[in-house]
């Protein structure tokens, strides 16, 4: 007796991913609910994803270009738009796409912002080594009021489970 049938309604190839689908049924839905959690949950376990674990930003006015100030998440500056908070979030907030295994958790991005009124997602440029995209490609981080500062954000990338 048959408990459980699993059928594949589509199956497509791209260059680097293969995306299939699965129809299951089953005699009781009770059990199709549980099976399709379990196959849920462990794709969930198996994907690793990436995203910043630690943002630095720094700040310098246009007079004294040499020194950059550290600013925290609980500090608002006027030439900035957002809350310092919601931009450590928007960062925090980006997906990445990774062509590698395992990436080294001491990875730090460096970012010059200067004379750039709108930061999105595309600004950030991920050294080729690290062989990571970022999936969101204009996801909005903050917006710059002033042209008089200049801006530096460092950022550690961590794995996300």
């Amino acid at each position: 007796m048959k408990l459980t049938k699993l059928t594949i309604k589509n199956f497509k190839n791209f260059e680097k991913n293969n995306y299939t689908l699965f129809q299951l049924k089953t005699i009781d839905t009770d059990n199709a609910q549980i099976i399709g959690n379990k196959i849920r949950r462990n794709l969930l376990k198996e994907t690793v994803s990436f995203k910043f674990k630690d943002i630095a930003i720094f700040v310098s006015n246009e007079k004294n270009n040499r020194k950059y100030n550290y600013i925290n998440e609980f500090i608002n500056m006027e030439e900035i738009k957002e809350a310092t908070s919601d931009i450590i979030n928007n960062f925090k907030q980006l997906l990445f796409k990774s062509y590698k295994k395992l990436i080294n958790n001491n990875s730090i991005i460096k970012i010059d912002l200067n004379n750039i009124s709108e930061v999105t997602s595309q600004n950030i440029k991920i050294p080729k080594f690290l062989k990571t995209k970022i999936v969101q490609s204009k996801f909005h981080l903050f917006n710059v009021i002033s042209k008089k500062i200049k801006i530096k954000v460092l950022l550690k990338i961590g794995i996300r489970f």
